[in-house]
């Protein structure tokens, strides 16, 4: 058998995992909320990264942002040499030494809500565990305005309770701040509120039973019903006027969260899909 020497030129691909590659890929897989915390965390880390402005038209491109990481100017280089740069954001101040779960927010003071308003005078204002039981259940009725359903949820039913006993808690969740709060409707909010003015006298009772000739400007038949003249019958009109006929509104009401999505999926001409990103919830560095 005999040996020969030659030469032989051969062409093959394959794949190699580069650095930028791998974490493209992690990158692809993370939804826009996990891609802003993780660009976050990235901004805090490395002090060469700056946030886009907001009139940037596009995203810049993975290549630019490697070689903007990847080519510092020569006076960082410098002083890079001689003193470390931080590797975590704890070194640069933001975070406490040793406490992984730091976070800003548990300093700022939540919102305070209605219902977590009226709850907090309810332990205070009742020892009684099946009073607190009734009050708990009434309060989880009541609405953004701060009224109750006239029915009152048919809590006496629901909880196996007396309608007195019922109507004795209500009476006390009636004296809660802010007043005219767990009314069942506006005559017994506005009776409420002149309740704690003092000044729910026989003639302002006629005229809050009476609403509806308020509502009409009857002004005629208010005077007669509440047997005053012309003038303390305006008097009486201001003094509705200045009360609150919404007191639960106070507090605001609950904050919508709407939900962003990552992808947009819309039916094509040919009977097929076309899946879009959205490009609006792609942070910009």
């Amino acid at each position: 058998m005999a040996l020969t020497q030659r030469l032989e030129l051969r062409h093959s691909q394959s794949l190699i995992m580069s650095p930028q590659l791998m974490q493209a890929i992690k990158l692809l897989q993370l939804g826009h909320l996990d891609l802003k915390a993780f660009v976050e965390e990235e901004l805090e880390r490395n002090p060469l990264l700056e946030r886009a402005s907001g009139n940037a038209t596009g995203i810049e491109s993975p290549t630019e942002v490697d070689q903007a990481s990847a080519e510092p100017p020569a006076g960082a280089v410098a002083c890079n040499a001689q003193v470390p740069a931080p590797t975590t954001y704890a070194e640069w101040g933001g975070r406490a030494s040793g406490d992984e779960d730091y976070n800003l927010e548990a300093f700022v003071a939540a919102e305070t809500t209605l219902l977590g308003n009226l709850a907090e005078q309810l332990s205070v204002a009742f020892t009684a565990p099946a009073q607190r039981m009734i009050g708990q259940y009434l309060i989880d009725l009541v609405d953004e305005a701060g009224y109750l359903p006239p029915d009152l949820g048919q809590a006496a039913e629901r909880l196996g309770a007396s309608q007195k006993d019922v109507e004795d808690v209500l009476a006390v969740l009636q004296k809660f701040d802010p007043p005219g709060v767990c009314a069942r409707n506006l005559s017994e909010c506005l009776a409420i509120q002149l309740r704690e003015l003092d000044r729910y006298d026989p003639a302002m009772q006629a005229l809050v039973e009476h609403l509806d000739l308020l509502a009409k400007r009857d002004i005629a038949g208010l005077r007669k019903v509440c047997g005053v003249d012309d003038e303390d019958i305006a008097d009486m009109i201001g003094e509705i006027r200045r009360l609150n006929p919404k007191p639960g509104m106070k507090f605001g009401s609950a904050r919508l969260q709407t939900m962003v999505p990552d992808v947009y999926v819309r039916p094509g001409p040919d009977g097929g899909w076309h899946v879009e990103l959205n490009s609006d919830t792609l942070p910009r560095v």
